[in-house]
This record gives structure tokens, C-alpha cells and sequence, in this order.
């Protein structure tokens, strides 16, 4: 695929869907979502059809998908599962999907107002796309905070030519065609969406200017999972792997896979290591984040990512995990520029600096 659409395409497809009625599905997987289920719910009103899966809620989830079903007149198809994560539980959501487009929604997130309508209008003008990009804003305390990384060219376009697509990797500020949609992977708990997301964005693809979904933060939800560490880790390398293997089948592949380091192993990877580090020294993570280095070295990676991870296991690594580290790069000949490796004194002071940083961010918060 991975073909742009031409203006006889966007005719084709125009003459199918002009005055055709266009029915969306909001997917909406949910565990331990009794507080904010209902915001979810909320802002998903106007989608033709809502699936709430329910992965094995051992709250009120239930409860409150049932209240709000009765007190907004409106059927919400809900389905149990036992618990065995998003990605079962959003695949579920597809299977029990009969609408032709498909939009994902997490159950502490919500849709931008008017969305739903917004999609059908795009999709009566611009038909010819198999999947529609919006774009997403953080919200925290109820203040909206952009994203500035996500940023993309509004119109149509598609992954080889636009790979800053891979800054919004997951399934959230999305339109799907639900007969291109392929299965997330179920045998991951960590960026399980990736794969999903590459093989989607290899289609035809319409980016719209329009801020189209909330990403909430809530207190606490920043180190809330990485006791998990080690086995993020490792399902980190299964998603690399196979995003790469993806990657390698398209055009400018070289470059995509570049971009995709950068945004894999500099903007996730790097600072779960970092936060794992802050909250936990479990005496094999070491061992986990060298391996994760070894399969960045077995393909093409950006330099820049691997020096930050080193950074971090620098600045908020013990003693034994620094050396080890040290030692391995030593015994590679890894050519890293690395302030701290290279300058003992000033990188300990520069150390110093930036956990009293951090402290201070910690109680601002």
C-alpha cells in the first residue's frame, strides 16, 4: 500500500459515500475505571456506537457503565472479559465492531467536542483514506497543555513521506477504516499498539488540523506501572523488532527507522529507564537495559537515544549499575558524547544539579 490517493480516487470514493449515512464505533477498553468512565462516556454521545470491554474490573465500572447508559437513554454494548489486558480487549472491541469506522478511546481519556461530526464532514470530503489523523492536547488539573511534538502537515499524505506520524504511535485522536484494521498484539503488554499503529499508517492517510482527543494526567500516574520494568523492557524489544521488520518493506525505510528509534528508544524507552531507576534498583534491571542496548546496536538506531539512555542510567543509577554499564561500553568501544562519563567532577556537580531539579518538580506537583 502506502500509495498516496490521486483526485480519481477521491471521486470514486466520493460518489460511494455522498449522501451515504457514516456510522462510527468508539472502542472504549476499561479496568478500574469507576472514577472516570462516565467522562469517557460523556464526550463519546454522538458516536453512532459505543463497546465498552470491560477487561476484569474488579470496581463500580460496570456499575457506572450501566447508570449512565440509563440516565443518557443511550445502548453502550458492553462486553466482560477476563482480565487479560488493552490489547485483547481492544481487539474483542473490533471483532464486535459492525459499523465502517472505528475510533479507540482509553476509559481515563476524552474526545474533543464535536469530533464525531467533524470525522463524517472529513470523511464526505476527503473519502478516500483508510485512516484520519487528529491531534491530541494533554489535559491536567483541567488545563490543556499541547503537545508539541505533534506536529503534522494537514491534508493528505502517507508514512514514507510524512514519518513524524510516528509521534502519535498510539490508537488515541484516530478515524479507522475497520476492514483495514489489522490485530493489536496480544503477547505484549508494552507498546503493543505499535505494530498495530505502523501497519495502519502504511495506507492511506488524512491529517486534520483539528484537536480531536484529551489525554488525561492524573496525580500519580507518571511512575504508577514501573515495578514492571524488566518486562517492559522486554516488550519493548519485541515491538522494536517488529516495527523494524515492517519499516524495512517500505519506502525510505531507512529513514523511517531512524525516525522510529528516535521516537521508540529517546522519547519511551529512555525514560522508562529513568523512572524506573528513580523508584526501584532491582539488581537485574541492568542486565535488561544492556540488552536493550545490544538490539539497538543489531539495527539502525540514533546515536542521539542511546546516549541519553546512558545519561540516565548515569544521573539515577547506584554504583553497581553505573559500572556495569561503564564496563560494557568500555568492552564495546562505544562512541558516546557523554558530558558525565567523560568528566567526573563537573558530571557529579551536574548530577547534584539535576536531582535537586527533579526534587523540585516532584514537590511543585
Amino acid at each position: 500500500m502506502d500509495k498516496l490517493s490521486d483526485a480519481a480516487c477521491n471521486t470514486r470514493y466520493h460518489s460511494v459515500y455522498k449522501g451515504a449515512i457514516i456510522v462510527i464505533t468508539v472502542i472504549i477498553p476499561v479496568y478500574n475505571a469507576e472514577a472516570t468512565i462516565t467522562r469517557a462516556l460523556d464526550s463519546a454521545r454522538a458516536a453512532d456506537h459505543i463497546i465498552c470491554v470491560d477487561d476484569g474490573s474488579t470496581d463500580k465500572s460496570r456499575e457506572q457503565i450501566k447508570l449512565w447508559q440509563h440516565q443518557n437513554n443511550k445502548q453502550v454494548i458492553y462486553i466482560h472479559q477476563d482480565n487479560q489486558g488493552a490489547a485483547k480487549a481492544r481487539n474483542k472491541g473490533i471483532i464486535s465492531a459492525t459499523s465502517d469506522y472505528v475510533m479507540f478511546l482509553d476509559s481515563d481519556d476524552s474526545l474533543a467536542e464535536g469530533v464525531i461530526e467533524h470525522f463524517k464532514q472529513l470523511i464526505q470530503k476527503q473519502p478516500a483514506h483508510d485512516v484520519y489523523v487528529g491531534h491530541m492536547q494533554h489535559m491536567k488539573s483541567n488545563k490543556l497543555i499541547p503537545i508539541n511534538s505533534h506536529t503534522y502537515t494537514s491534508g493528505s499524505t502517507t508514512l514514507s513521506r510524512s514519518p513524524e506520524l510516528m509521534q502519535s504511535i498510539g490508537p488515541g485522536a484516530k478515524l479507522y477504516r475497520r476492514d483495514i484494521l489489522p490485530q493489536f498484539d496480544e503477547d505484549i503488554t508494552f507498546c503493543e499498539e505499535h505494530v498495530f499503529n505502523i501497519k495502519c499508517l502504511m495506507n492511506r492517510v488524512f491529517v486534520t488540523d483539528k484537536v480531536v482527543y484529551y489525554y488525561h494526567i492524573s496525580e500519580g500516574s507518571i511512575t504508577q506501572s514501573y515495578h514492571n520494568g524488566s518486562d517492559y523492557l522486554k516488550d519493548a524489544i519485541k515491538a522494536r523488532q517488529r516495527v523494524f521488520d515492517l519499516l524495512a518493506t517500505s519506502p525510505n525505510s531507512q529513514e523511517l527507522m531512524q525516525y522510529y528509534s528516535y521516537r521508540m528508544d529517546e522519547l519511551i524507552v529512555s525514560y522508562l529507564i529513568k523512572h524506573v531507576l528513580r523508584v526501584d534498583h532491582n539488581e537485574n534491571f541492568i542486565d535488561d537495559v544492556i540488552r536493550y542496548i545490544e538490539e539497538m546496536r543489531t539495527s539502525i538506531y540514533n546515536n542521539q537515544s542511546l546516549n541519553q539512555i546512558v545519561l540516565f542510567v548515569t544521573l539515577y543509577g547506584n554504583k553497581a549499575e553505573r559500572q556495569q554499564l561503564e564496563h560494557y561500553i568500555e568492552a564495546h568501544h562505544l562512541k558516546l558524547k557523554n558530558y558525565i562519563l567523560h568528566h567526573p567532577v563537573k558530571g557529579r556537580l551536574f548530577i547534584l544539579k539535576t536531582r535537586i531539579k527533579d526534587k523540585i518538580k516532584q514537590l511543585r506537583h
